[in-house]
């Protein structure tokens, strides 16, 4: 075996073609983020010629010619070959203590166990230990995964669909819960249409995302960086789809739906009157004014409706596939027009995509493994949910200090600098 850098070529060829690979360890996300504050390098092991084994290493100067290291979802190799997990690894130390590496933390995509929709493990007899226990006796240190989750910078639990022997529309739906099902037969029946978004027309996805960000409370990111995306990944691995609602067809169906709720709203009415003492009667008409409420509320939303143009977005959301998987990265949709259930077309046609691909797993990003203390995050869940797949929990983070001598130096100039800090603060309180 042979430890080197790679091509770019190499790098995502490999990458590729493994089922532990990621859009993260890629040449493309190696070049969004080379040169906003990092330096990429792509190292890896060859075997008789073919590459076994990557790494995507993501460099940051922080003291004295020192740098920190990241290695975000990888490295990528088969975790249980235990000779070429331990040679990577032993010369990956070599290689970070020669660049002048003080820390090193990576997060492969690894589970952790198995687990159902509902998160329950399952009992198969998988677990992750025994590569965490090498990976210790590599020298690597294992982060406490309850500090891990209560970090909003980290992700480890995702929720994932396997696409594998789903041939059809019908097949696929059927592995849906009622609630996704019914949703999704609604909006194939509706005036909404789903479309990818030319790189000129992005803006329509930021005022989605900001807007989402905003009535949510939580950062998001800004332009430039899905441009970057848009740009490094190009239309081979990224797609911006946005969900619209042709306005003009909509109201047509609306002024039907609105003739046929007003006589069945009258013709409950009259059946009352006649039976005042009927129970049905009087459900029937509780029914039918629901119906008849809903359907003014609708009407009463058709100016905002016109304002957005012939064409009203409703939601929109950013796709990359690459390594075997199409991940929903991000997305938001405006809540004025929740209603349409418009988040599931946008599901519904990335999903067929997929299938036409020959894709075999669907990723739907991130999700909690607690579910019950946050009720939006606890939403997102059900939703991901109702299309069938199951939660994931990855192993989780590790670490090593390739250069300890100087990791110690940096951490004394950390004491000191708080004690200065502190020493001033009193000093000027005085």
């Amino acid at each position: 075996m042979e430890y080197s850098e790679l091509t770019a070529g190499e790098f995502d060829t490999f990458v590729d073609s493994q089922a532990t690979g990621s859009f993260m360890q890629s040449s493309m996300m190696g070049a969004r983020r080379d040169g906003n504050g990092w330096t990429m390098r792509m190292v890896g092991v060859k075997h008789d010629g073919a590459v076994v084994a990557a790494a995507l290493l993501s460099s940051r100067n922080v003291l004295g010619g020192f740098a920190d290291v990241e290695c975000l979802q990888g490295p990528v190799l088969d975790y249980r070959d235990a000779p070429l997990r331990t040679f990577f690894f032993t010369r990956l130390e070599e290689d970070l203590k020669a660049h002048k590496v003080l820390s090193f933390t990576f997060n492969p995509k690894l589970l952790a166990n198995h687990r159902d929709q509902d998160a329950n493990i399952i009992d198969d007899g998988y677990t992750d230990a025994d590569v965490v226990q090498a990976l210790a006796e590599l020298g690597f240190e294992h982060q406490d995964n309850t500090e891990v989750d209560a970090n909003p910078l980290y992700l480890r639990w995702y929720f994932a669909k396997d696409l594998t022997g789903i041939a059809t529309p019908e097949q696929l739906l059927a592995g849906f819960d009622g609630q996704a099902t019914r949703s999704v037969k609604k909006v194939l029946k509706s005036p909404i249409e789903v479309s990818a978004l030319a790189e000129d027309e992005l803006d329509q996805f930021f005022a989605v995302m900001r807007h989402t960000g905003e009535r949510r409370g939580f950062d998001y990111r800004d332009e430039d960086y899905y441009r970057s995306l848009a740009h490094v990944f190009g239309p081979e691995h990224i797609e911006f789809l946005v969900a619209r609602l042709d306005v003009e067809r909509y109201e047509g169906e609306l002024a039907a739906q609105v003739k046929t709720d007003s006589a069945a709203l009258e013709k409950a009415r009259a059946a009352l009157e006649a039976a005042p003492d009927n129970a049905k009667n009087a459900k029937r008409l509780a029914a039918a004014e629901q119906t008849w409420g809903s359907s003014q509320a609708k009407l009463a939303d058709l100016p905002r409706l016109r304002e957005d143009g012939p064409q009203a977005v409703l939601t929109a959301a950013v796709f990359i596939t690459f390594a075997g998987e199409t991940v929903f990265l991000a997305g938001g949709s405006y809540d004025h027009y929740s209603h349409f259930h418009a988040s599931y077309a946008l599901h519904w046609h990335a999903l067929q995509e997929a299938m036409a691909r020959g894709i075999r797993r669907y990723n739907f990003y991130g999700t909690k493994g607690e579910f019950s203390n946050n009720p939006e995050q606890h939403g997102v869940y059900r939703f991901k949910r109702g299309f069938g797949g199951v939660v994931e929990e990855q192993t989780g983070y590790f670490t090593s200090t390739p250069n300890k001598a100087a990791e110690k130096a940096r951490e004394t100039v950390s004491v000191l600098r708080g004690a200065v800090g502190s020493l001033r603060s009193k000093l000027s309180g005085k």
